[in-house]
């Protein structure tokens, strides 16, 4: 990685701390994760993070939940306890197969932010 692409990096990361300024790796990584697997359930979300974390300790189901949760309007908390408007980068909806479980979607505004963040890592 040259000196040019770290700039980048770092300017990418600045996105998502412009939207908590305690954002995490882990969030981070869950939403890419996300889209780039085109993960649809909890359960798609667990299993890819044991095959990527085979030498590691595997995450639980709660984790998974919980950095998921963080991108959905739902649960979406700032760190000063506020709820931004419309500010979710995913989604769940009903399956179609089976109504007991819900798929996981990413928003046209978790698009728009994954846009950003690839625009400024060009």
């Amino acid at each position: 990685m040259n000196l040019k692409q770290i700039k980048n990096f770092n300017e990418a990361l600045e996105i998502f701390l412009e939207i908590d300024q305690f954002m995490t790796v882990a969030r981070v990584h869950t939403l890419l994760s996300v889209y780039l697997n085109d993960l649809k359930t909890l359960g798609e979300v667990k299993a890819f993070y044991e095959n990527v974390n085979m030498d590691r300790a595997s995450i639980s189901n709660a984790t998974a939940a919980r950095n998921i949760s963080f991108w959905t309007e739902e649960a979406w908390l700032q760190s000063n306890g506020k709820r931004p408007q419309n500010y979710a980068a995913l989604e769940y909806s009903p399956d179609p197969e089976d109504r007991r479980n819900k798929r996981l979607n990413v928003t046209p505004m978790g698009q728009e932010l994954i846009t950003k963040v690839a625009t400024r890592m060009e």
